[in-house]
């Protein structure tokens, strides 16, 4: 083979058209990438703003359980209180 035929180059018989939809596919990728990417960063943003919220809902969630645990014990001494009393 000649060292023309083995080097890459663009024929004339390769349609103008073939050559816009392989350039508009491309920009159609390099956009969604780019929606991907700020869509992502958007979610890191979010997960980062709720991680103190998490951590304000265990506290929550643990001073719950110890006021159930104290409404037990009060219905505890009242049954006890009215079973005594009678």
């Amino acid at each position: 083979m000649d060292e023309d035929q083995k080097q890459w180059h663009l024929d004339r018989k390769v349609p103008i058209a073939l050559i816009i939809t392989i350039a508009v596919q491309t920009g159609g990728i390099i956009w969604w990438a780019s929606d991907v990417n700020a869509r992502v960063a958007q979610l890191e943003r979010q997960a980062v703003a709720a991680g103190p919220q998490s951590e304000r809902i265990i506290r929550l969630e643990t001073q719950i359980e110890a006021i159930r645990e104290g409404i037990a014990e009060i219905k505890v001494l009242i049954r006890r209180d009215r079973s005594e009393t009678r």
